[in-house]
């Protein structure tokens, strides 16, 4: 599962509003609801407040970072693929 999606479910199964998991977390809405829909990820100052907020471990944190990395990687393959091809 990959990290937008993850704290998607994760605000949904809390019942926060896009706003009030924003307030908690400490971000603008605009910023947790890009790391939602996967435009950008969050970064390391703010791990720690979403493990709290979403009462998340570490490791269920990083495997889900990561499958967002290993997806941003296979894209950027595919589509040096296609230009090439």
């Amino acid at each position: 599962m990959k990290i937008g999606t993850l704290l998607y479910q994760k605000r949904k199964s809390t019942n926060h509003s896009l706003s009030r998991a924003s307030e908690l977390i400490g971000v603008k809405k605009d910023t947790l609801c890009n790391w939602e829909r996967g435009t950008s990820k969050p970064s390391s100052g703010y791990v720690k407040r979403i493990l709290e907020v979403y009462d998340l471990t570490l490791d269920e944190f990083l495997e889900a970072y990561r499958e967002s990395l290993v997806g941003s990687v296979d894209k950027s393959v595919d589509k040096m693929r296609s230009r090439l091809v």
